[in-house]
């Protein structure tokens, strides 16, 4: 009985180690496919305007700051324009 165990074990063996080796090469893979995504990622750059009262200010400054960072290679930056309404101090 035990050495009908040993050799069926033998005859599976080959299968499981193609099994192992077959895994790790995908977990190897699905890594390089993932650090290849992370070299990709880009940064993004948000800028916050605040004003009070003054759009016309910031119809002006926006399109000249929007300038400035194409000239510095810094791609699609985002502009958040904040207004305040009420009469307190930022």
């Amino acid at each position: 009985m035990q050495k009908q165990k040993q050799h069926h074990f033998r005859r599976l063996f080959p299968l499981f180690l193609f099994i192992v080796i077959l895994l790790i090469f995908t977990n190897f893979l699905l890594f390089l496919q993932i650090d290849t995504n992370r070299k990709s990622f880009k940064h993004q750059l948000c800028i916050l305007f605040p004003f009070k009262n003054r759009w016309e200010i910031a119809q002006i400054t926006i399109p000249k700051l929007s300038n400035f960072l194409k000239f510095q290679q810094i791609s699609t930056p985002k502009f958040i324009i904040i207004n305040q309404t009420d009469n307190f101090p930022f």
